[in-house]
């Protein structure tokens, strides 16, 4: 499961929408560690990333990477009802359910600030549709500022732990 995290743009300001440098880092990782297993499938379940990006849904644009890098059919975008981690995790717990996936083991491949609550967001929509899966995480190199992480964790952890006390 790739965590995306930014987009870019080919040709200014209203041109191609493509996945920024710190998805492709996740992006490349994910197909490295997808080449060592013939069963894996790799997953974004990214949601639509508004007006700002042409409303693109982030899972197909990071499709649109990865399949250059191993075959189509071992991709699978969803697309997730709301732009954050949260709406991603529900996403991937809703297709591992209609999927009926079986031995599941998932890898989150994210950034390294990103992973705790990345990886607790994950068992908790799991756990909601009642599957029984093992969750790793695989942590990549990140090259944001400290005002994204510092958000991350004074922002966005408070307001998924709000979340999943009230049952959102």
């Amino acid at each position: 499961m790739i965590v995306a995290s930014d987009l870019a743009r080919v040709g200014g300001e209203n041109g191609e929408v493509v996945v920024g440098p710190e998805t492709k880092i996740a992006c490349d990782m994910a197909t490295k560690i997808a080449r060592h297993s013939k069963t894996s499938l790799i997953v974004c379940t990214a949601g639509n990333a508004g007006k700002k990006w042409n409303h693109a849904w982030m899972g197909i644009i990071v499709g649109q990477y990865v399949v250059k890098q191993i075959d189509r059919d071992r991709f699978l975008a969803g697309k997730a009802s709301r732009f954050n981690t949260s709406g991603e995790m529900k996403e991937l717990a809703r297709l591992a359910r209609s999927e009926r996936w079986e031995n599941l083991h998932i890898t989150l491949v994210v950034k390294w600030w990103h992973a705790p609550r990345a990886k607790f967001l994950c068992k908790l929509w799991l756990w909601r549709y009642f599957i029984n899966a093992k969750v790793s995480v695989v942590k990549c190199e990140s090259h944001v500022g400290w005002h994204i992480i510092a958000a991350e964790y004074l922002l966005a952890w408070p307001k998924n732990l709000l979340w999943a006390i009230i049952g959102r």
